[in-house]
């Protein structure tokens, strides 16, 4: 046993060595560095062109759509109400336009010969009234102020006459070029309006833009939606980019592919750069010392090179070099 113990106690020495090399080793080792990005998303807000109440969601949360497919339907009584309105005034721009078209009824006419026949009648009698008062007058029998009346009756009575026969001419030739021209103006307007407010009946439903996804829903059943204000959001999952902040001398270039680490997806993928902005004064690195400049950061999207089921918000890790932060 004597012998045996100074090989345990070099044994042990030798293990205890080998455990502190490692360790130290270890601890030597560089530490890896990160860029961390962010998954960002192609979104759009859709809303109503007119105001309305929503009557019906046709979509849920999660929900693929496709470009045309209906969201959501409002009600609209007051826009049915101005249809109704609009669809009456076209009715009766257009029964104008046949009366303009058809012109005088037979009635019509029949009443306007016999106002003209008897203005005719009224004046052939003046006229012999008056010729028999100018007999009187030039023997002397009647005063001067009683032919004189009685020619002027008879004039009067002539232009009457006259006025009646061109009425009745009117009637029968019917209404002229320009009489029908206002009315088919006025019949086209009329159409005009009913057509305004049917294509504001058509925007009731909400349709969706683009293919995507329903990310939102902004108002429920029974809130009002007033119009331009968002109801619903779409994502468009095939539209996807990662958002980095780099400072200038290290930044990527367009069209730099670089390799990333998604822990959600627990792979590796390429991005190449796509974009490069500068996020503005608030992103500057100032100078420390002499001599040195203010360094500008910038944003960079980068794209996937590979179909990947990527989703907004998910954490991309960069690997970069030890001296990438200093």
């Amino acid at each position: 046993m004597k012998t045996l113990k100074p090989y345990i106690f070099s044994l042990l020495i030798i293990v205890l060595t080998i455990v502190m090399s490692s360790v130290y080793l270890l601890n030597e080792q560089p530490q890896r560095q990160f860029l961390l990005g962010q998954v960002e998303t192609a979104s759009i807000n859709v809303a109503a062109k007119i105001p309305g109440r929503i009557e019906t969601q046709l979509v849920r949360l999660g929900d693929k759509v496709t470009a045309g497919q209906a969201l959501l339907r409002l009600a609209t009584p007051e826009l049915e109400a101005k249809r109704e309105q609009a669809l009456a005034g076209v009715n009766a721009k257009q029964a104008q336009l046949n009366r303009v078209n058809q012109g005088a009824r037979t009635q019509e006419l029949s009443a306007l010969h016999d106002q003209w026949q008897q203005a005719s009648a009224a004046a052939e009698l003046a006229n012999t009234t008056a010729e028999r008062l100018e007999l009187l007058f030039s023997q002397g029998l009647i005063a001067q102020q009683q032919r004189d009346e009685a020619k002027t009756k008879a004039q009067s009575a002539r232009l009457a006459s006259e006025a009646a026969k061109s009425q009745y001419q009117l009637a029968v030739e019917g209404a002229d070029n320009d009489t029908k021209t206002a009315a088919e103006q006025d019949l086209a307007a009329a159409y005009g309006k009913l057509a305004e407010v049917e294509a504001a009946l058509k925007e009731a439903e909400v349709i969706a833009p683009i293919s995507g996804e329903v990310s939102e829903l902004l108002l429920d059943v029974g809130e009002v939606a007033p119009a331009g204000i968002p109801a619903v959001t779409l994502v468009n999952p095939d539209d996807q980019w990662v958002v980095v902040h780099l400072r200038e001398d290290k930044l990527w270039q367009p069209g730099q592919v670089v390799a990333a680490y998604v822990p959600a997806l627990q792979t590796t993928m390429d991005f190449a750069v796509t974009w490069v902005s500068p996020v503005g004064k608030w992103g500057t690195w100032s100078a420390s010392q002499p001599g040195e400049y203010e360094l500008q950061t910038f944003e960079v999207h980068l794209r996937p090179q590979s179909q990947a089921a990527l989703r907004a918000g998910m954490t991309v890790k960069f690997e970069v070099a030890d001296d990438f932060f200093e």
